[in-house]
C-alpha cells in the first residue's frame, strides 16, 4: 500500500480497530510522494483545499483578471456572480428567479422600445380639395339637437370645416353633411382619410364613394393614426372653445363659424400661407381691415391666375418639405420591424378588445394575445393576420401592435 507519509510506521497509520481486518491481507506500506500519486492525493484532500487550488490556478491564468472572490462567491465584471453551466444550474436559477409565481416574472427592465414601423406618410395632394380627412368630436354639452362636431380638413391647404351635428349621426346623415358643406362648394374629392368609425366602414359609406370614384383610406385596426392633422385640429378647436365658451357651455355651436374663419385665416408654419389664400387665391378681409382699402392696384386676370397657381405650387413644395421633416423626426422614435408570411406574432391588446372574450375587467387583461400567423403584408407598415374566431376585429394590424412570438422549445 502506497502512502505519502515517510516517517511514520504501519502501527501509527492503521487504527487498532482496523488491524484485525487488514491482517487478512498480505501487503506492505511503501512511501510514495503525493505529487506522484495524484489520484489518491486528490481524494484525500478536503474540499476547501481543492477550491483554494482552483482559485490559485485562476489567478495565474489569462481569465484570472476578469474574476475575483467576494464572500466566497466568484464575481465577474459588473458585480455579476458567475454561475456554472453544469446540470442546467443556470436554467434552473432563471426559472426560480423569473418564471415562478413567487418571482413575479419581473423581466430584465421595463419594456421601453421605439415604436415598431417607420412612418409611412400619405401621398401629398396636388391641388386643393383633392384629398380630405375627417373625424368627429363627441361628448359635448347638448345644445338643441347638437352634441358633436364633424371636422373636415383639406389635406392640401389645411382648410378646416366645422359642422355641428348629433352624437348619433348616421352614415347617411354624415354623407348629407359632407355633400352640403364640401361637395357643393369644392367638388368630390379623390380620397378621404378617416379612422375606423362605424360610419366610415359601413356598407352605405363604402358603396356610395365607390360609386363616386373616391378611394377611402381607413386606418388599420387599433392604430387610429393616419396623418394626425385632423386630430391636431380637433385639439386646437377644443382649446379654442375652452377659452370662449360661456359658463353653461351653451354657445359652442355659435362659436364654430367664427372658429372656422380664424383657423383658415391663420398662416400655416408648414406652408407659409393661410388656407383661405390657397383655396380662394386671395387674402381674407379681416374685421379690423374692413374700413381700410387694400394697398396697391387691382391685379389683372392673367396675373391673378398666375399668382394663384404660384401659391398652389409654393404650398405643395412646403407640404412636401413638411412631410419629409415630419417623417424624419417621427422615425427617430421608431424602429423598423418586418414580418414574413407564415411568421408567428403576438397582437397587442386594447381595452376595447376585452369584451370580445366576454371579460369585463380591463385592469388584469393580458397585453398581448396569440400567437397568430401572418398571412401577408398590406402596404408598408401593416399586416393581414389569421385572427382567432372570437376576435371580431379587422384582420389588418399595424406593425406597432405586433410583436414577434418566440416559442420556448425546451422543457424546464
Amino acid at each position: 500500500m502506497f502512502v505519502d507519509i515517510q516517517t511514520l510506521d504501519a502501527d501509527f497509520l492503521v487504527a487498532s480497530s482496523h488491524k484485525e481486518f487488514l491482517a487478512e491481507f498480505d501487503f506492505e506500506f511503501e512511501h510514495k510522494k503525493g505529487s506522484s500519486n495524484q489520484a489518491a492525493d486528490a481524494l484525500s484532500r478536503k474540499q476547501e483545499h481543492a477550491a483554494i487550488c482552483l482559485l490559485a490556478d485562476l489567478r495565474g491564468s489569462e481569465i484570472g483578471g476578469s474574476f475575483w472572490v467576494e464572500e466566497d462567491l466568484l464575481v465577474t465584471k459588473g458585480n455579476r456572480l458567475y454561475v456554472p453551466g453544469a446540470r442546467d444550474l443556470r436554467k434552473k436559477l432563471l426559472y426560480e428567479c423569473h418564471d415562478t409565481l413567487w418571482a413575479g416574472h419581473p423581466g430584465d427592465k421595463v419594456e421601453k422600445v421605439k415604436v415598431a414601423g417607420l412612418l409611412d406618410p400619405l401621398p401629398v395632394p396636388t391641388r386643393p380639395w383633392e384629398s380630405v380627412s375627417m373625424n368627429f368630436i363627441t361628448h359635448l354639452s347638448k345644445v338643441g339637437d347638437f352634441e358633436a362636431i364633424l371636422v373636415i380638413i383639406d389635406r392640401f391647404s389645411k382648410y378646416a370645416t366645422f359642422i355641428p351635428t348629433t352624437r348619433q349621426c348616421s352614415a347617411e346623415m354624415t354623407a348629407q353633411l359632407f355633400f352640403k358643406h364640401v361637395v357643393k362648394l369644392w367638388g368630390v374629392p379623390t380620397s378621404i382619410v378617416s379612422d375606423r368609425d362605424g360610419r366610415f366602414i359601413g356598407s352605405f359609406w363604402t358603396e356610395l364613394f365607390s360609386f363616386l370614384g373616391t378611394s377611402l383610406n381607413i386606418s388599420s385596426s387599433y392604430h387610429p393614426q393616419t396623418d394626425d392633422q385632423t386630430e391636431r385640429f380637433n385639439c386646437m378647436l377644443e382649446e379654442y372653445l375652452h377659452h370662449f365658451v360661456n359658463a353653461r357651455q351653451k354657445n359652442w355651436v355659435q362659436l364654430l363659424d367664427v372658429a372656422q374663419f380664424c383657423f383658415n385665416a391663420q398662416t400655416s408654419s408648414f406652408i407659409g400661407r393661410n388656407p383661405f389664400e390657397i383655396v380662394s387665391g386671395r387674402q381674407p378681409v379681416l374685421p379690423h381691415l374692413v374700413d381700410h382699402p387694400f394697398a396697391g392696384k387691382n391685379p389683372q386676370v392673367i396675373n391673378f391666375t398666375k399668382e394663384w397657381k404660384q401659391t398652389n405650387d409654393i404650398a405643395r413644395a412646403y407640404l412636401e418639405k413638411a412631410s419629409k421633416r415630419m417623417k424624419k423626426w417621427a422615425d427617430k422614435k421608431r424602429r423598423p420591424l418586418e414580418f414574413r408570411a407564415g411568421d408567428q406574432v403576438l397582437i397587442k391588446l386594447r381595452p376595447e378588445q376585452v369584451r370580445f372574450r366576454g371579460r369585463k375587467d380591463q385592469l388584469l387583461v393580458r397585453k398581448y394575445e396569440g400567437p397568430v400567423e401572418v398571412l401577408k403584408k398590406v402596404g408598408n407598415t401593416s399586416y393581414r393576420v389569421a385572427l382567432p374566431t372570437w376576435m371580431k376585429i379587422y384582420p389588418v394590424i399595424h406593425v406597432s401592435n405586433l410583436k414577434p412570438y418566440h416559442q420556448d422549445t425546451e422543457d424546464l
